[in-house]
């Protein structure tokens, strides 16, 4: 028995590793959500360091405040001589953000009345936010600054302002801060193990039957549990090496980028991450069973893919709905495949601890469900209906 499906399961392998678009879902794709995630953290240091750098503040009235603009200077704002028209230089992306002084500045600041200056600003360009928050932070320094100055002229405290004082204590550590950049992390392991496997797992199916070379293959002295068995443990393999290539991949993030200049450490070591790779172990399982399932009702090669992307996408959803509503992890959870996995994984990158139980009921649920999905695909094989939709 065991050499008969292991004839069945080299056959497959080796057909398809012959075949481009296999090896490319098994080996290829699993690095795609390293290499975003990878250019993502770059991008938000590279923009979080720029707010170190000078900002350059083009200024017009400059002569109606001496003072704002030496306080300006001393908070590292570079003040440049003003466009000729503020708002198209703005609009035109020649400027991020342009200040306006008026000439009503200095009769009313010297009357102590509120003196209103204008950001002329464009918030809906993301490349200018960053800019536009320090040109809004350093001009609310200078109005807080000058209001404490005249409380104490008065003889007033200016801590009687100040109703209520917050006192910050941040619990949070650099990795669990770092663990809201790898939030999509789950997300693209759940994507490479539905990949890994889903050419083999088509092509071993509704491939064969729209070549009509399965039917001939059940003539041959072979039960069909034992041929859906090869084919299944084909798939099998090259979804658990997609996996493999993901989880490495997401390894080697951290050599290749760093977050601590905004004050956050990824920590990915081989620890994490090969507890990572045992948790999606029976996820591999359940994806290609669910992927030959489907992949059987179908009557073509093209139209089980389509069926087949579509249920890939499906097992992602509950991971994206925990992170835009996040909630307490509880033990229901841990019932449903997939999102179990995603909460558990997600936990393991903040370096949370993660309850034993949950682990046990995660994986046992996911391995009772592929069991029963292989089981529903054994008696589709028996039946005759399998080749009367073909």
């Amino acid at each position: 028995m065991i050499r008969r499906i292991f004839v069945v399961f080299r056959k497959e392998v080796f057909d398809n590793v012959r075949d481009r678009r296999s090896l490319m879902a098994a080996f290829l794709f699993p690095l795609i959500g390293a290499v975003m995630m990878g250019g993502m953290i770059h991008f938000i240091e590279k923009r979080s360091a720029e707010k170190y750098n000078t900002l350059k503040l083009p200024v017009l009235g400059a002569e109606y405040a001496p003072n704002l603009i030496r306080f300006l200077k001393q908070y590292d704002v570079e003040v440049l001589p003003p466009p000729s028209d503020p708002e198209a230089a703005v609009k035109a992306g020649d400027q991020d953000v342009v200040l306006i002084i008026p000439e009503s500045f200095p009769d009313d600041f010297r009357a102590s009345r509120p003196a209103a200056v204008q950001l002329v600003m464009d918030e809906s360009k993301t490349t200018a936010r960053v800019e536009i928050r320090r040109a809004r932070r350093v001009l609310e320094a200078y109005g807080d600054q000058i209001g404490r100055l005249r409380l104490m002229v008065r003889g007033v405290d200016p801590t009687v302002s100040k109703a209520v004082v917050i006192e910050e204590r941040d619990v949070s550590t650099p990795q669990s801060r770092a663990a809201m950049l790898l939030a999509m992390l789950p997300y693209f392991i759940v994507l490479a193990v539905f990949m890994g496997g889903i050419y083999i797992a088509i092509d071993t199916t509704a491939g064969e039957l729209e070549r009509g070379s399965l039917e001939p293959l059940f003539s041959n002295p072979i039960a069909r549990w034992e041929l859906l068995l090869g084919k299944f443990a084909a798939t099998l393999m090259f979804s658990v090496i997609g996996l493999a290539i993901a989880i490495v991949g997401f390894g080697l993030v951290p050599y290749f980028v760093s977050t601590e200049a905004i004050g956050m450490k990824i920590h990915l070591d081989a620890r994490v991450l090969s507890k990572i790779y045992l948790l999606f172990l029976p996820l591999t399982a359940l994806a290609s069973a669910v992927q030959m399932l489907v992949a059987s009702f179908s009557r073509s090669f093209k139209e089980a893919q389509t069926q087949v992307s579509f249920l890939m996408l499906l097992p992602v959803i509950p991971g994206i709905f925990v992170i835009l509503v996040p909630f307490k992890l509880t033990t229901w959870m841990m019932f449903i495949p997939a999102m179990s996995e995603q909460l558990l994984t997600h936990k393991l990158i903040r370096g949370d601890q993660v309850e034993s139980v949950f682990v046990l009921l995660c994986v046992l649920t996911t391995s009772l469900v592929a069991m029963i999905i292989f089981f529903i695909a054994t008696r589709i094989f028996k039946s005759e209906r399998l080749f009367s939709q073909s």
